[in-house]
This record gives structure tokens, C-alpha cells and sequence, in this order.
């Protein structure tokens, strides 16, 4: 019997972020369309070079935006979770502890035709709504540099290394008017 409150601390832990947002259309038209019309519509994405499926656009610095033509499950917008460790045991272990929760799975384990270094699967939640999950997307989660931590940090050490300098200035009688 699971201890109902661990899991989704496990399942939490399967999976790191939302990596993929997939509009599957069950035409190229509908595709085609659809790459016009988003390019319009998200300010500073470029527009990709063809409309032929797949077609993906990067959204930000770490998602991807991806229109496909499928002819199961079309018509439809699904989003892929990527999961934590890029193995292809580690994404079968998050479907089976989500098989586990009463998910489905729809599409087994596959590499994308497109991008064969990329894994995902499609599973179906005990609801009905379709869900993926991936490894290694073509827009992979970069963790941030160091650099961009340490200013902060180094200000914050120089504010306390100087306050009790700036407390004797201020109680000094030549010090700083007030």
C-alpha cells in the first residue's frame, strides 16, 4: 500500500519541467496554418523556414513549440514533461510510476523521426487528457551560470563586511550630516 502523500513527491521528482508543447493537426494545411499564425502571434520567435511537419520553434531559452500532423490523437495540444535523468530507463520508470497513478500509456517509448536523439512517450491521464513525457528535447534545460548568482552574492558579503563601518560613521560627530 503507498503512503499517498509520497507520491507526488515521486512523481514530482520524475520530471523537471514542461520541455515540448506539441499542436498535433490531423492535415499539413492545418499545420501550415497554424506555424503562420503562432509566428504572428508570439513577439521576438522567429519564424521557421518551412511548414512542412514537423515543424518546431524555440520558445525562450529552454521550450520548444512543435506542430505535427498526426492522424491518431489529432486536433489536440499536448505537452511533454521532461524527465529528470536522460536515460531510457528513467523515462520507462516514470511511465511505470505513472501507469502506477492510473495513467495510460497511448505511444510507447519512441524516438522522434525527426530528432532520433530524442525519446518521449504519450500517456493519457486517469481524466483523459494526453501528456508526454521526454528526454533529451532539442531545446535541453541549461542551468544558469555561476556568474549570474555571484555579483548578487558579492554585493550582499560587501554590505555586511561594510556595515559596521557605515555605523561608526554615522555615530562619529565629523561623520555625515543626518
Amino acid at each position: 500500500m503507498k503512503n499517498q502523500e509520497q507520491v507526488p513527491k515521486i512523481i514530482a521528482a520524475l520530471v523537471t519541467r514542461a520541455a515540448s508543447i506539441e499542436l498535433r493537426f490531423i492535415s499539413k494545411n492545418g499545420v501550415a496554418n497554424s506555424v503562420g499564425l503562432y509566428s504572428d502571434l508570439i513577439v521576438g520567435v522567429e519564424a521557421p523556414n518551412s511548414t512542412t511537419p514537423p515543424v518546431s520553434m524555440r520558445l525562450g531559452d529552454m521550450q520548444e513549440l512543435r506542430f505535427v500532423e498526426a492522424a491518431a490523437y489529432s486536433n489536440c495540444t499536448v505537452i511533454y514533461w521532461q524527465v529528470t535523468v536522460n536515460s531510457e530507463d528513467a523515462i520507462q520508470a516514470a511511465c511505470e510510476a505513472l501507469e502506477g497513478e492510473g495513467c495510460k500509456t497511448v505511444v510507447g517509448i519512441h524516438h522522434r523521426p525527426d530528432q532520433p536523439k530524442t525519446l518521449c512517450c504519450l500517456m493519457q491521464d486517469p481524466g483523459g487528457n494526453l501528456f508526454g513525457l521526454i528526454i533529451n528535447p532539442p531545446y535541453p534545460f541549461m542551468r544558469q551560470p555561476l556568474g549570474r548568482y555571484l555579483a548578487p552574492l558579492a554585493a550582499l558579503v560587501a554590505g555586511i563586511a561594510l556595515l559596521p563601518i557605515l555605523k561608526a560613521l554615522k555615530r562619529r560627530p565629523d561623520g555625515p550630516a543626518r
